[in-house]
């Protein structure tokens, strides 16, 4: 295909205006927002995975597929910081699908539902003539001023992130590869967490700007928040939080490790650019929540005029500049 992922979302949106008032924000974001009432707005997200594409059922099982198809659609729930309430699911079903494996797949898909108080409360059920299609839609709540979007980031802010970068990336290649790694990467790519506790507590907080989870990849995403914001971020490569023996792991698998860190998607980690000297009020929120960590990567920074300088620059410790080739996933060139 001749276009890109993004730029086809860019022609879709030309069609797709606001029809009324009580559209927030339609296509462009982790997920659409509408009035609710006066003081919260409904938050809707949709994701699609298809066999082969999104998963391959030589390296899961059906119970880990329903989990993971549930956590990546609420994790585009906690990026706009609200709680997941509803779930719909569709499902394109081959005729060489049992009622066990479909039993299976609905068991992951309660499974983590049931973790985060969401309830699975319809969908729709279609023959399909070869591969799995799984389309899940989510409903959340927020409060008005509580929803967090990718527009919004402020020159100065530093660029946070949740967790452990790369970690999916390398559970992936581990898996293909046939090479015995270490448990973390493994639950990373196969059972990845939303954060929504994190996420429903950074909607307490007038000082993250703008946010969006890591699933193409760190730099793809956080050039989705400077872009909508018209800034530009500098990250300091090795501020960049990984597993302990990552590097080690990245040889193991002949990885390059500054591109599985960069540009590695589906670690399903949080992304946010916040107001530095509210650091301390955030830490305090943090202090009873001891599995809940944050990292400093980087800053916002005004955007240059010249057109020349990329959106995200990126320096080692000895301040030089690291070039890299993919910015992350794009479905239609990946």
């Amino acid at each position: 295909m001749q276009f890109s992922e993004f730029e086809i979302i860019e022609n879709i949106k030309m069609h797709l205006a606001p029809t009324t008032p009580n559209i927030i924000k339609g296509i462009g974001d982790d997920a659409a927002v509408v009035k609710k009432d006066e003081q919260h707005v409904s938050v809707i997200s949709k994701d699609l995975l298809i066999e082969n594409i999104h998963f391959d059922l030589k390296h899961t099982s059906w119970l880990d597929l329903g989990k993971k198809a549930m956590a990546v659609n609420l994790s585009d729930i906690a990026a706009m910081a609200a709680k997941p309430t509803y779930a719909l699911v569709a499902l394109g079903v081959p005729q060489k699908m049992t009622s066990a494996e479909i039993s299976d797949l609905y068991t992951g898909l309660e499974y983590i539902a049931h973790e985060f108080s969401v309830s699975i409360v319809g969908g729709d059920l279609s023959r399909s003539p070869d591969k799995l299609f799984i389309s899940i839609t989510v409903v959340g709540e927020v409060t008005n001023s509580g929803c967090k979007y990718r527009e919004g980031a402020k020159e100065g802010d530093g660029i946070y992130v949740s967790g452990p970068l790369g970690s999916a990336a390398i559970g992936f290649s581990g898996l293909k590869k046939k090479k015995t790694i270490d448990h973390a990467y493994m639950q990373a790519f196969k059972n990845p967490r939303p954060r929504i506790f994190l996420g429903s507590l950074l909607a307490e907080c007038s000082y993250v700007h703008a946010m969006i989870d890591t699933s193409d990849g760190l730099v793809q995403d956080l050039e989705h928040i400077m872009t909508a914001s018209k800034m530009q971020a500098r990250l300091t490569l090795d501020d960049i939080p990984l597993e302990k023996d990552f590097h080690d792991t990245c040889k193991k698998l002949r990885l390059d490790p500054v591109e599985t860190m960069l540009t590695g998607g589906e670690d399903y980690q949080l992304l946010f650019c916040m107001d530095d000297k509210k650091l301390p009020n955030l830490l305090k929120k943090l202090e009873m929540k001891r599995n809940i960590q944050i990292h400093r990567i980087g800053s916002v920074m005004k955007r240059n005029s010249d057109s020349e300088t990329p959106t995200i620059q990126i320096f080692d410790s000895k301040q030089k500049e690291i070039k890299i080739k993919n910015k992350g996933f794009d479905h239609f060139k990946n």
